[in-house]
């Protein structure tokens, strides 16, 4: 009987053992997973940044290029001027700054020579196209419109096309009758 005793003691000790490295194997079961689970969130933070820091340089490289391709937002004014026939016309577009006058957009597109009349200052030759009192002068229009103000003094706005048309005086005689 003892052996037998023996043999269930040796074997519930080794139990003892088995049980104690079960434990042993859990825990470090446990510690694997949870170092595979910490790599795995690390790899997933690490992964997030990559496709975040990915986002934001394929945006600032697609935004670059829409802004090279998109149409300009500066504003413009059309300066067209008809030269009668004397020369060929010409249209010209020029920035537009808020308040400039057609004289003044006038003077960067073309050669322009005025003359005082007055309290006025007239456009007597553009590009070497002079005006002859009483026969040919220069007149503008606005968008089709004729003008309500003399070049110097009429404000221009954007988007606005300027017309200068060398054509028949008809105001000389008046402003004539009006100085004297």
């Amino acid at each position: 009987m003892c052996s037998w005793f023996q043999k269930k003691k040796i074997k519930k000790g080794g139990d003892k053992i088995n049980l104690k490295g079960k434990k042993v194997q859990r825990k470090i079961r446990s510690m694997k997973s949870e170092i595979r689970n910490k790599k795995e969130e690390k790899m997933k933070k690490l992964v997030g940044f990559i496709i975040v820091v990915t986002l934001c340089v394929s945006s600032a490289v697609i935004l670059k290029s829409w802004a090279k391709n998109r149409p300009s937002q500066e504003k413009n004014i059309v300066i067209e001027i008809n030269y009668g026939n004397e020369q060929l016309s010409r249209t010209i577009e020029i920035p537009w700054k808020k308040g400039k006058t057609v004289l003044e957009i006038l003077q960067k597109a073309a050669v322009v020579e005025t003359h005082p009349v007055g309290e006025y200052i007239m456009v007597t030759s553009i590009d070497g196209v002079k005006g002859k009192r009483g026969d040919m002068a220069w007149y503008y229009t606005i968008n089709g419109k004729s003008a309500n103000k003399i070049a110097y003094s009429k404000i221009t706005k954007a988007d606005e096309h300027i017309q200068w048309s060398y054509k028949k005086d008809v105001c000389s005689s008046k402003v004539d009758k009006g100085i004297n």
